[in-house]
């Protein structure tokens, strides 16, 4: 992979006794695809989440070339939009892990953050791919939470099906059924039930 000016972060993982050194991002490219995709789209949840200056300035950027785009992740407005990005990123999975809400694959190359905000963030091979909010703007934080908990509990059980993961599952009880906040989903009851589920490209593993 070419250098890349994409941070990194040490993520502590008690429950499992373990370290996990994670990169926001696999280069610049693919967070330029992911502001595309979610920060900058006004339908986005993502879009509440950032100064309303900067998404606007991030836009003008984001018409013009790549070349034009790389070089202003280094220095322009989309490198203040990812330090933005990595913070709430970094911030939600510490969330995750306080709760705990988040698996890891026993090989450790997959790992799902899901916090009671409604993000979902996917590592794989120690990269973060993706984050994103399954649910809409209109949606109640209840509302989030519970549609960015039965995306994970579905995709969970097909990482474990497809890619022959053996995923540990930390704190069981809130895989097997939504945190007492919130309601069932749908009548699903966790991963007893849960059937896998397809997705974007950008939500998935082969990720940008």
């Amino acid at each position: 992979m070419s250098q890349t000016l994409c941070k990194t972060e040490v993520i502590k993982l008690p429950q499992v006794n373990m370290e996990s050194v994670q990169q926001v991002f696999a280069s610049e490219l693919c967070f330029i695809e992911h502001c595309r995709r979610h920060i900058v789209n006004k339908n986005d949840v993502w879009i509440d989440l950032i100064d309303p200056q900067l998404v606007i300035l991030s836009r003008i950027v984001l018409e013009k070339s790549t070349r034009d785009m790389i070089d202003s992740v280094k220095n322009g407005p989309l490198a203040d939009l990812y330090a933005k990005t990595f913070n709430t990123i970094i911030t939600n999975v510490m969330k995750s892990v306080k709760m705990p809400l988040y698996s890891v694959s026993y090989s450790g190359s997959f790992i799902f953050w899901l916090t009671t905000d409604g993000m979902v963030t996917i590592s794989r091979g120690g990269v973060i791919r993706t984050a994103f909010f399954p649910g809409t703007k209109l949606d109640s934080k209840h509302i989030k939470f519970q549609k960015a908990w039965l995306y994970a509990v579905r995709n969970v059980v097909q990482t474990r099906s497809m890619h022959q993961e053996r995923m540990m599952m930390i704190s069981e009880s809130n895989w097997s059924k939504p945190p007492g906040f919130a309601a069932d989903v749908d009548g699903h009851h966790g991963l007893l039930d849960a059937k896998p589920g397809w997705k974007r490209k950008d939500e998935g593993f082969a990720g940008t």
